[in-house]
């Protein structure tokens, strides 16, 4: 600029400048969804009830928050609801005049963090603005106003840049156990992750520290296990008389999204993973005493379901539309259902936290 004006802090660090917007905090973002936790309820699926969710398959909750702000540019900050909370921005959405983000996070269905809304000052509308009678109020060239200490500047303590862990679980999922006459299940394997990457800030975390990131890395877990056999159905002094022929295929799968843990009184930040979405499915099948040959055609039957592009017919179809809770579709989050272990976006695509302190803009 060849006029204008800039104050640095102590810090040597820019406190406003006429050039630039500051952005400012503007206001608290509501919950629009009670806390849900999707699970596959399609074809053949086996029931997941909530202490399996949690241990088993890892699972969050996912909920949905919103704000009016008709602007351009916005910067969610979170604060988790407890010591070593795990949470992820799964996304944030631009409706027009509102602005929502989908967030998972650990913990109780009622224990959802608060999250604040910052935005740049030139776009708030006039009526976000007063000014005070003294004071300062900066313009810049086009008389839009960039900054006015009656509106609190976004204060970041620290900047760090987070790598999630190359994979979700290295430990053993255990397997279930079918076999002949296996008509039903209610059994499940253990997707719980145990990977994590340490990092380290300036500064400690507190229940006061509001912390923003939209983590890329996603990925999921899966497990398969299937199986075909012959069962006697009448024999006389070892000779069989009668048989018939069975097979089976069970897959459960968890889909996972890094998340973020900010162990209190220490400076440390922990990248994790918890699952948003989990399902498990199983088909049994087999021919009438007396009747053989067609092992074949049973085992093309359950295969079909389970395999290759229809793997999808089980859970791409239960995922067409789906809706999670009350969420509208344009706000719904990606989810998927996995085959095989993945994960995706998690080291070519590190990303940054950015830490902040409640006190700064008189948040209680």
């Amino acid at each position: 600029m060849s006029y204008g004006i800039v104050a640095y802090g102590t810090d040597n660090k820019i406190a406003f400048h006429s050039d630039y917007s500051s952005v400012v905090y503007a206001g608290q973002m509501s919950t629009t969804t009670s806390a849900v936790q999707p699970t596959y309820t399609g074809d053949h699926h086996v029931a997941i009830n909530a202490s399996t969710r949690s241990s088993n398959y890892d699972m969050g909750h996912i909920i949905q928050y919103a704000i009016t702000l008709d602007v351009d540019f916005f910067i969610p900050f979170y604060c988790p609801n407890h010591n070593n909370q795990e949470i992820c921005i799964m996304d944030v959405v631009n409706q027009g005049s509102k602005w929502v983000v989908n967030l998972l996070f650990s913990g109780n269905s009622n224990q959802a963090p608060a999250v604040y809304a910052f935005a740049p000052l030139t776009e708030l509308p006039s009526s976000a603005v007063t000014l005070s009678n003294n004071g300062i109020a900066v313009f810049d060239g086009n008389s839009d106003l960039v900054f006015t200490d009656s509106k609190r500047p976004l204060r970041v303590d620290d900047v760090v840049t987070i790598t999630h862990p190359s994979s979700i679980k290295t430990n053993s999922k255990g397997a279930v156990s079918l076999g002949a006459n296996s008509y039903t299940t209610t059994q499940h394997v253990n997707f719980t992750a145990n990977q994590e990457s340490s990092f380290s800030a300036s500064v400690n975390n507190t229940s006061n520290k509001l912390y923003s990131i939209v983590p890329s890395a996603y990925g999921g877990l899966a497990y398969i296990r299937n199986g075909s056999g012959t069962i006697v159905c009448a024999s006389f002094f070892g000779i069989v008389i009668s048989s018939k022929q069975f097979a089976f295929e069970y897959k459960s799968w968890a889909s996972f999204r890094g998340v973020l843990r900010h162990p209190q009184n220490q400076a440390t930040q922990i990248a994790t993973w918890k699952a948003d979405f989990g399902g498990a499915a199983y088909q049994y099948v087999d021919t009438s005493c007396g009747i053989g040959g067609l092992l074949g055609a049973i085992l093309g039957i359950v295969l079909a379901v389970f395999t290759g592009g229809a793997a999808l017919a089980v859970i791409g179809g239960a995922l067409a539309g789906f809706v999670i809770g009350e969420m509208t579709v344009g706000t719904t989050p990606s989810i998927k259902a996995y085959d095989q272990d993945e994960v995706f976006d998690q080291n070519s695509r590190p990303v940054n936290l950015m830490i902040t302190d409640k006190s700064y803009y008189g948040i209680t």
